[in-house]
């Protein structure tokens, strides 16, 4: 009999070396068109942002660069469950995945929150600023931080045990006579509840490609559209500079003529620069519409 409650004890045991999963950790897992300072620059700021708003860290950005070696999280974009056993390799109970890259003068960031254990996407926020105000991001890694410090379970704030609970303060005696103790009034005490997982269930569904596809080749047609008529513009301003052969100060137009070149000119750059602004709009949509994730389990 003592035996079998020793077997059953050690069975439930857990393993010595199997330490339990605990604190996030920050994985580019795109970075196009910027530089190696740049991209490690902004996984550390995400980094400091998780821990400024008392997240633990289950290794820091450039603990997770060193220990990278030749793995690359960016074969893992798009794909949660490969990011969450890259995480859980890094004793991580969270993967926050940093997508990123540069398009003209515009950077898309998206930052996803991750479970580890099993790669459901508890959190995707979307930001894009331009290349000059790469300062607003620590704003915006900052709101992204504090919004997953609520999430609770896997990315739950770590808090110093004597904050958890405070001491009920002293029961007051009551004013009836022969009142017992209990009946004293108290004054409530808050205690915040350890935050298991969420009772919320998170639904996702694998994104189709035919939107950005769309998008991208929208920013094309605008983009040639844009050239076609900034060369229709200058075709105009030539023929109203062109003069007669014989007389360098007379045009070869008639006045009527040159209005009309000269209002068609005006319009051909107007449209090319609108078409040249959506071109850039719609090649941002497509770029940020990239990363997709995997439908939660």
């Amino acid at each position: 009999m003592l035996g079998l409650v020793l077997t059953l004890l050690v069975a439930q045991a857990p393993a010595a070396g199997a330490p339990a999963s605990h604190g996030v950790v920050v994985l580019v897992v795109r970075d196009q068109g910027l530089s190696a300072i740049e991209s490690s620059a902004l996984a550390d700021q995400l980094s400091s942002a998780f821990a400024g708003a008392g997240i633990p860290l289950a290794l820091d950005a450039k603990q997770v660069r060193a220990q990278l070696g030749k793995k690359s999280p960016k074969s893992c974009r798009g794909k949660p469950a490969c990011l969450a056993e890259l995480g859980r390799g890094f004793g991580a109970s969270a993967v926050v995945a940093l997508d990123t890259g540069k398009l003209l003068d515009s950077i898309p960031v998206r930052v996803q929150v991750l479970d580890a254990a099993d790669g459901r996407v508890l959190m995707d926020r979307l930001e894009t600023v331009t290349s000059d105000k790469l300062g607003e991001l620590d704003s915006f890694f900052e709101r992204v931080a504090r919004e997953a410090a609520t999430l609770g379970g896997p990315v739950a704030p770590s808090v110093a045990p004597s904050k958890m609970a405070s001491t009920p303060p002293p029961q007051k005696p009551s004013a009836e006579p022969g009142a017992k103790p209990s009946d004293a009034p108290r004054t409530p005490v808050l205690v915040p509840r350890d935050s298991g997982p969420s009772d919320v269930e998170i639904v996702t569904s694998e994104p189709s490609s035919l939107p950005r596809v769309l998008v991208g080749w929208g920013a094309g047609a605008s983009g040639v559209a844009s050239l076609t008529f900034l060369g229709v513009g200058l075709y105009h301003v030539s023929q109203l500079n062109s003069t007669q052969p014989d007389h360098t100060n007379y045009s070869t137009q008639t006045y009527a003529q040159a209005q009309q070149s000269q209002q068609s000119a005006n319009t051909s750059f107007l449209l090319s620069g609108l078409l040249a602004g959506a071109a850039v709009a719609l090649g941002v949509t497509a770029l940020a519409m990239g990363g997709g994730g995997e439908p939660a389990k």
